[in-house]
C-alpha cells in the first residue's frame, strides 16, 4: 500500500505532497489510526495539538532523503 501511495505522490513537484507522504509513513510505522494524529473537523484545528505543515521538515529540499 505504501509503495502505491509513493508512486502516486510526486514529492518533488509539490512540497505539500511530502507532508502527505510523511503522514502515511508515520501512520504505518507508528501503527496509528489517522484520527489519532489528524483532526476530524477543519474548524477544530489547534496547532498545539494537531499536525501542521511546519511540523514536517526534509533534510534537503532538492533531493529529500529524510523527513
Amino acid at each position: 500500500m505504501l509503495a502505491q501511495i509513493r508512486r502516486i505522490l510526486d514529492t518533488l513537484s509539490n512540497p505539500r505532497k511530502v507532508v502527505i507522504w510523511a503522514i502515511a509513513c508515520t501512520a504505518f510505522f507508528g501503527f496509528f489510526r489517522l484520527s489519532e494524529f489528524l483532526m476530524d473537523v477543519k474548524d477544530a484545528f489547534n496547532p498545539a495539538v494537531n499536525l501542521a505543515w511546519g511540523d514536517v521538515a526534509v533534510d534537503n529540499q532538492e533531493n529529500p532523503q529524510k523527513i
